[in-house]
């Protein structure tokens, strides 16, 4: 079970990783982590709509233009054809930024513990994931804006449409880059998993200690 001291100094360990973790990341990683996600964005789009040329404009300022392809409105107003097949809106870098702040903070809180060599490979496959979270993340988050300009062209209030798209735009931006890099890295790193969670739960010797009680019962002839 982790003491006072260890918690101690998982804290003070993980406070300092996370300070260059994010610092670099500030730094020198912004660029590079957009033209990845800026890439991924793409590809996924292109499959989703084999006809879209160039789904992503990068402007000079480096804000992205998406022109992205939607279902026409079923009723329109008699200003709006209903020929429409896709919406163009701009999201800003600022904005794009905080779907690539997941993967320096996953590693700032993943090498808080000391990391065994069993749990190198471990690790790395949750890096993966947390660029896969925040892939899917920015793809649904465009897709909820996309609908959301479709829904403006629909006559009539909105009414009880507008506040799932709300709660899932807060889910995209306000929670998922934060929380998903923290689980993944509980569930990445076996040493920062004993030494989070004081319970015996994911203690190996209260497990090990549970199994040899349990096979050690034997039924009464």
């Amino acid at each position: 079970m982790p003491t006072g001291r260890s918690l101690g100094r998982l804290l003070f360990r993980s406070s300092l990783l996370l300070t260059g973790t994010l610092t670099f990341w500030w730094l020198a990683l912004q660029t590079p982590t957009l033209a990845l996600l800026r890439f991924s964005e793409d590809v996924a789009l292109r499959l989703l709509d084999a006809a879209s040329v160039r789904p992503i404009t990068v402007q000079l300022s480096g804000d992205w233009t998406l022109r992205i392809p939607v279902t026409p409105p079923k009723k329109s107003l008699p200003a709006i054809p209903l020929s429409i097949t896709s919406v163009e809106f701009t999201m800003s870098r600022s904005d794009l930024l905080l779907f690539t702040f997941s993967l320096p903070l996953y590693w700032g809180i993943a090498l808080g513990a000391p990391v065994p060599r069993s749990c190198l490979r471990t690790l790395f496959c949750g890096a993966a994931a947390v660029i896969m979270t925040e892939v899917l993340s920015l793809m649904v988050f465009i897709e909820i804006t996309a609908h959301s300009v479709v829904a403006q062209m629909q006559p009539g209030p909105a009414g009880g449409s507008e506040w799932p798209r709300e709660f899932g735009n807060y889910l995209l931006t306000q929670v998922i880059p934060f929380a998903a890099p923290v689980l993944i890295a509980a569930m990445s790193n076996r040493e920062l998993r004993f030494r989070v969670f004081p319970c015996g739960l994911f203690d190996p010797t209260t497990s090990r200690g549970l199994k040899t009680k349990s096979n050690g019962l034997r039924k009464p002839r």
